[in-house]
């Protein structure tokens, strides 16, 4: 995890600990990614890339400038996945998006949608080759795009809402195998998730 990233990291663990911090919200999420049915092909096209779906947590802070405007930091531990070439199930994954958002909170008593955009950087990690590339060393470069949310937040009490959220993230990753490139992975995913918020 690159220095950036782990100051992010640590960011959402410290800022709203403080009882004091108004303004501030801590959240955990749980989301489904759905990367998107074309995932590109490599090899100059000889080999079609096919990416699964996947369940996991994520952790985000968040500070609200007033009713309305909020910047968001998220984390999302890492998704594993599995990559199939020509349906063939080829290599194992693991990637890690963080996101910092801009959004905008729609006013309401109880019911509250909202909107984003920001900045996503994506680091994948822990390949493990099988199949047609079993022996060789396959590497996924680090991703960065910009990502969208949208989403519902139900107010419980004055400390503690419920989300229904849905994200996308422009997602993509050269591949290089025995370090030759082959292509570019389009992950692309949707996120369909519900979110626990603790406000400070």
């Amino acid at each position: 995890m690159n220095r950036l990233r782990l100051l992010a990291v640590a960011a959402l663990f410290t800022i709203p600990l403080s009882a004091s911090a108004e303004g501030f919200a801590l959240s955990v999420g749980a989301y489904n990614l759905n990367p998107k049915s074309d995932n590109g092909s490599l090899a100059g096209g000889a080999l079609d890339v096919s990416v699964n779906s996947e369940t996991n947590f994520t952790l985000a802070g968040e500070y609200a400038f007033n009713d309305n405007w909020s910047v968001e930091v998220q984390y999302g531990f890492g998704f594993d996945h599995e990559v199939s070439l020509n349906g063939a199930k080829s290599l194992d994954i693991t990637h890690s998006p963080l996101t910092v958002s801009g959004k905008y909170t729609f006013s309401g008593d109880t019911f509250r949608p909202y909107v984003g955009l920001g900045f996503n950087q994506t680091t994948f990690s822990d390949e493990d080759e099988f199949g047609p590339i079993a022996g060789t060393d396959t590497t996924l470069d680090n991703s960065t795009g910009l990502a969208a949310l949208a989403g519902l937040q139900f107010d419980v009490t004055e400390q503690f809402a419920l989300r229904a959220e849905a994200r996308y993230i422009d997602m993509d990753t050269d591949v290089a195998v025995d370090g030759a490139g082959v292509g570019t992975a389009n992950v692309d995913p949707f996120l369909i998730g519900v979110v626990a918020v603790l406000k400070f």
